[in-house]
């Protein structure tokens, strides 16, 4: 029995095609079809469009909800409207920086590439006609430089962004210093120091502001780190009326510690495991050794911010 044999618009065969995106397996003469491909949805907000096109095919363009082959490689193109710029390109809602693992934007922030295509995707790109300005520096003569980027590519201070991008800010110290602290700017308004969660001043290196919606100036203050500050830590439990020493029951594990130290400015997390029957009751921190304060209850995480000085932790545990 004969059977005629359909092409795309490739060349290629339907059936080359099917079998490229999907694999067949029979069972009792009925067809299971698992699929290996992925469904691409792409959307523009106002003010401009967006087009999308399957490198790994031939740079094909391709409709919106099409399934694509996985780890194909993808270009998606924005075509603003007159008199406006791409302001950011969003992936499953979150916006894309610098940071996003494989892809790629372009010095323009035209395009977007996927570099390889692993589940479902939406792609959205927004748009504006606003632009700022972006200052950023020191305001203390040694102890370090800050720099600039935006999708990878470096920022002059004083540069114009669209509205609503972001930029990420580099602060790197020079030997023997730290970061002190960032404030912000916008307009003409007062600097504003930016927090921890726990109120303190930030002092990580990197800072990432997001939609940018007025003229922003952005500072950081250098400090000298002084000596290793130490941090130790331990877990008590009540025996007869007394408190002694729960390693036994319990173990931590500390981000940010090198040999028990860290320097001046730095984030350290301690982790507790415990054994079956037993939990963290509360979290005590001393500066001293003698004055303790309650700082968390009933939790196995506790994070310290911005460490200024040797400080001493435990954990108490109590059966459950």
């Amino acid at each position: 029995m004969g059977y005629t044999t359909n092409t795309t618009s490739a060349g290629t065969t339907l059936q080359d095609d099917f079998l490229s995106k999907y694999l067949p397996t029979f069972n009792r003469c009925v067809a299971t079809v698992t699929t290996d491909s992925y469904t691409v949805t792409y959307t523009a907000g106002a003010n401009g469009t967006i087009t999308a096109n399957n490198i790994s095919d031939g740079s094909q363009g391709f409709n919106s909800g099409t399934m694509i082959k996985k780890n194909s490689k993808l270009l998606f193109t924005a075509v603003p409207d007159s008199g406006f710029a791409v302001s950011k390109w969003l992936i499953e809602g979150e916006e894309v920086t610098s940071d996003t693992l494989g892809v790629t934007v372009g010095t323009n922030t035209l395009t977007l590439i996927l570099n390889a295509l692993s589940s479902n995707l939406v792609v959205t790109v927004e748009f504006s006609n606003e632009t700022h300005k972006v200052n950023f520096g020191t305001d203390t003569p040694t102890g370090g430089t800050v720099t600039a980027t935006q999708y990878g590519t470096a920022l002059v201070s004083n540069d114009t962004v669209v509205g609503g991008s972001s930029v990420t800010f580099t602060a790197t110290p020079e030997s023997g210093y730290v970061v002190k602290q960032w404030s912000i700017a916008k307009d003409s308004g007062a600097a504003q120091t930016q927090t921890n969660p726990d109120g303190s001043a930030y002092t990580g290196t990197t800072l990432t502001l997001d939609a940018i919606d007025a003229g922003t100036t952005v500072t950081v203050t250098f400090e000298e780190a002084g000596a290793s500050i130490q941090v130790t830590y331990g877990a008590v439990k009540n025996e007869n009326g007394s408190l002694v020493p729960a390693n036994d029951v319990v173990t931590f594990t500390a981000d940010g510690l090198t040999s028990g130290t860290a320097v001046k400015g730095s984030t350290v997390k301690l982790t507790a495991t415990v054994t079956p029957g037993t939990a963290i009751q509360e979290w005590q921190v001393s500066m001293d050794g003698t004055n303790w304060t309650t700082v968390a209850e009933s939790v196995k995480e506790y994070t310290i911010y911005s460490l200024q000085a040797d400080t001493q932790f435990v954990g108490s545990v109590r059966c459950v």
